[in-house]
């Protein structure tokens, strides 16, 4: 998901994009998330992530829940954690934040990721076209 800061502020001002929110709570409670470019300053985004956890659910520390692209585990990005741990991020702090900062600057994490769906793509993509066009020859 890639969002600005005003499209932030319209999903958090406009009940229209109650079910979206919703959404996001869900995506956050059953996957893995990685913050790419978010530092978690924003008192929303935290809010959305203690959510995902209502009624006392602490994810556990394996696998990671949550990575951010910092260099370094800030006040921000330890709110989002210890809503996901809970406890269990108080007696681990130091192996959760090791693990949750990925040292990485947005756009060639982005341009990287890119690449990589693209490649995967083209092999979905041959697999496809050799399993239902066996007769074609694709050596040149």
């Amino acid at each position: 998901m890639v969002a600005t800061r005003g499209d932030i502020n319209r999903w958090n001002a406009d009940a229209f994009f109650q079910p979206f929110r919703e959404k996001v709570r869900t995506m956050l409670r059953e996957k893995p998330a990685i913050f790419i470019g978010i530092s978690g300053q924003d008192f929303n985004l935290q809010a959305e992530c203690a959510t995902a956890t209502a009624g006392g659910v602490a994810y556990p520390l394996n696998p990671p829940r949550i990575v951010f692209t910092v260099e370094r585990i800030d006040p921000p990005q330890r709110a989002i954690l210890e809503g996901f741990y809970g406890d269990r991020y108080s007696a681990n702090v130091t192996a959760v934040n090791e693990i949750a900062a990925l040292p990485l600057y947005g756009k060639p994490l982005l341009g990287a990721l890119f690449v990589q769906l693209l490649i995967e793509k083209l092999v979905c993509l041959l697999i496809w076209v050799t399993n239902n066009f066996p007769q074609m020859s694709y050596v040149h």
